[in-house]
Protein backbone atom coordinates (compact mmCIF):
# COMPACT_ATOMS: atom_id res chain seq x y z
CA UNK A 1 0.00 0.00 0.00
CA UNK A 2 0.89 3.33 -1.25
CA UNK A 3 1.13 5.84 1.97
CA UNK A 4 0.32 9.84 0.51
CA UNK A 5 -0.56 11.52 3.66
CA UNK A 6 -0.52 11.11 7.18
CA UNK A 7 -4.07 9.73 7.58
CA UNK A 8 -2.87 6.57 5.29
CA UNK A 9 -1.02 6.02 8.06
CA UNK A 10 -3.85 6.89 10.18
CA UNK A 11 -6.46 4.39 8.52
CA UNK A 12 -3.52 1.44 7.97
CA UNK A 13 -2.89 1.98 12.23
CA UNK A 14 -6.97 1.70 12.53
CA UNK A 15 -7.70 -1.14 10.45
CA UNK A 16 -5.21 -3.51 11.71
CA UNK A 17 -5.72 -2.41 15.21
CA UNK A 18 -9.88 -3.25 14.33
CA UNK A 19 -8.45 -6.68 12.74
CA UNK A 20 -7.08 -7.52 16.08
CA UNK A 21 -9.96 -6.65 17.71
CA UNK A 22 -8.47 -4.54 19.99
CA UNK A 23 -10.21 -1.29 21.22
CA UNK A 24 -7.93 1.50 21.23
CA UNK A 25 -7.04 1.16 24.90
CA UNK A 26 -5.41 -1.97 24.51
CA UNK A 27 -3.25 -0.53 21.45
CA UNK A 28 -2.48 2.54 23.26
CA UNK A 29 -1.26 -0.02 26.64
CA UNK A 30 0.96 -2.48 24.46
CA UNK A 31 2.32 0.32 22.82
CA UNK A 32 3.20 2.83 25.78
CA UNK A 33 0.53 5.72 25.12
CA UNK A 34 -2.75 6.89 26.17
CA UNK A 35 -5.62 6.01 24.58
CA UNK A 36 -6.33 9.93 23.37
CA UNK A 37 -3.03 9.56 21.42
CA UNK A 38 -4.25 6.51 19.72
CA UNK A 39 -7.24 8.01 18.42
CA UNK A 40 -5.36 11.43 17.77
CA UNK A 41 -3.11 9.14 15.34
CA UNK A 42 -6.04 7.29 13.81
CA UNK A 43 -7.69 10.63 12.70
CA UNK A 44 -4.53 12.68 11.70
CA UNK A 45 -4.78 15.30 14.51
CA UNK A 46 -1.81 14.79 16.40
CA UNK A 47 1.56 15.08 15.17
CA UNK A 48 3.69 12.32 16.14
CA UNK A 49 7.05 11.88 16.28
CA UNK A 50 8.86 9.02 14.38
CA UNK A 51 9.78 7.11 17.24
CA UNK A 52 6.23 6.81 18.61
CA UNK A 53 4.20 5.63 14.82
CA UNK A 54 7.68 3.28 14.65
CA UNK A 55 6.70 1.81 18.17
CA UNK A 56 3.07 1.68 17.43
CA UNK A 57 3.82 -0.12 14.24
CA UNK A 58 6.34 -2.66 15.40
CA UNK A 59 3.27 -3.38 18.00
CA UNK A 60 0.86 -4.30 15.06
CA UNK A 61 3.63 -6.09 13.35
CA UNK A 62 3.33 -3.47 10.65
CA UNK A 63 6.71 -3.38 8.46
CA UNK A 64 7.66 0.49 6.67
CA UNK A 65 9.38 0.42 3.61
CA UNK A 66 10.82 3.20 1.56
CA UNK A 67 11.52 2.78 -1.37
CA UNK A 68 12.47 5.03 -4.47
CA UNK A 69 9.84 5.71 -7.52
CA UNK A 70 10.65 4.65 -11.02
CA UNK A 71 12.09 7.96 -11.33
CA UNK A 72 14.60 7.40 -8.80
CA UNK A 73 14.40 11.35 -7.92
CA UNK A 74 11.28 10.84 -4.97
CA UNK A 75 11.09 8.76 -2.71
CA UNK A 76 7.52 6.63 -1.70
CA UNK A 77 6.66 4.51 1.52
CA UNK A 78 4.99 1.19 0.74
CA UNK A 79 3.56 -1.23 3.88
CA UNK A 80 3.80 -4.59 3.99
CA UNK A 81 2.48 -7.02 6.39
Amino acid sequence: MKLNTPIDLGRVIRDERKNRQWTQAVLAEKAGLLQKDISRIENDTAKVNLQTLLGICAVLEIQLSALRNDSGNVPSTTLGF
